[in-house]
């Protein structure tokens, strides 16, 4: 006969390989990773049910020849654990919808709350002792739950926050930020005021913050990421203007500002490089170094050159040339075709 404990893993089986088998069948891939995790799903929840069931849910049978004691009635104390269950589901069915890294992340949640919350009403009912209870469920339960839920916890909270920060214009991230983290900081200077208070107000912080951060989430991946195009444009080119360049080179339509540079042996050397084609553009530039190989001085090539630009952005290139001498630096299209050409002297 199955015990109350052993048909929560059981169900949870089931419905573990239900779901493994509609995931494979519908994604097109048998191996899929997602097939994977709730195949392992159905296996541990089964094993576990399999030990809750031989074990009897931990309840010892009574005292031979003893006359059989009526339990005292206690009340369940206060958790967490259906909250959270609750907002693991809520994450795995968003992650069904639009992202695999939140379903997965959901269903290994799923996993960890639920034989969290199972442990916890075991061990609830061990005795009429809720100091005894609590020992005992943290004898088992401590060495693993504060790294995994902990870890869980930080996961899920800062990809839905992460989410929402991306679809946010700089502006409006800041205000926030800062509202989010006001609130946060106020919620816990009250409960910190007032302890009798927290342990029955928690849970609705809980619920209130979790459900807030869900939807908030939902929100930023159905927007999608901001674009950032005009900041980083600003950014760059506050960057490169504060760079000290050696040199401010310009392409204007396939035609240089600047053909023949002259730079210090040996000095570190900032190049400025301005596109203002339409096509992107990269600048390279062409030295020679020498190094030791055994006894032995080779002289080799080597370039140096930034990525390709689009027209209006600027790109900042570091130069180093060891060796006087005269060399090459030309300004090239994405497929590495040169487009002008000029010199870099080094006395």
């Amino acid at each position: 006969m199955f015990t109350t404990g052993s048909k929560f893993f059981f169900g949870a089986a089931i419905i573990g390989l239900v779901a493994a088998i509609v995931y494979g069948t519908s994604s097109g891939d048998p191996i899929f990773t997602g097939t994977i995790v709730l195949v392992s799903l159905t296996i541990v929840a089964s094993l576990l049910g399999g030990v809750v069931s031989v074990i009897r849910d931990g309840n010892r049978p009574a005292t031979a020849g003893g006359e059989p004691v009526a339990p005292t009635h206690q009340v369940a104390p206060y958790s967490l654990w259906p909250i959270a269950l609750a907002f693991a589901a809520g994450v795995t069915a968003l992650g069904i919808a639009v992202d695999n890294r939140a379903f997965l992340l959901g269903l290994v949640a799923l996993l960890v709350v639920g034989i969290e919350w199972a442990v916890q009403g075991w061990a609830d009912g061990a005795s009429a002792d809720p100091a005894y209870n609590k020992a005992v469920r943290g004898k088992f339960m401590h060495a693993l739950e504060f790294p995994v839920v902990g870890a869980l916890g930080v996961g899920i909270v800062g990809f839905l926050f992460s989410r929402l920060m991306l679809t946010l214009h700089e502006n409006a991230a800041v205000v926030v930020f800062v509202v989010v983290g006001a609130l946060v900081l106020g919620g816990a200077v009250i409960l910190a005021g007032a302890p009798g208070l927290a342990k029955r107000a928690l849970p609705v912080f809980g619920v209130v913050g979790f459900a807030g951060l869900l939807a908030a989430g939902v929100v930023g991946i159905a927007r999608g990421e901001a674009d950032h195009t005009e900041l980083q444009e600003k950014t760059g080119n506050a960057v490169a203007l504060k760079s000290n360049p050696e040199a401010v080179i310009t392409i204007t339509e396939g035609k240089l500002s600047v053909d023949k540079l002259t730079i210090p042996k040996g000095i570190t050397a900032n190049l400025l490089f301005r596109n203002d084609d339409k096509e992107a553009r990269e600048l390279v530039v062409v030295g020679k170094r020498a190094r030791k190989e055994g006894t032995q001085t080779v002289v080799e090539q080597f370039t140096a050159q930034t990525e390709a630009i689009a027209g209006g952005k600027v790109a900042l290139l570091t130069v180093r040339l060891p060796k006087p001498g005269e060399y090459d630096f030309y300004v090239a299209d994405e497929a590495g075709s040169k487009v002008a050409t000029g010199k870099v002297v080094v006395p």
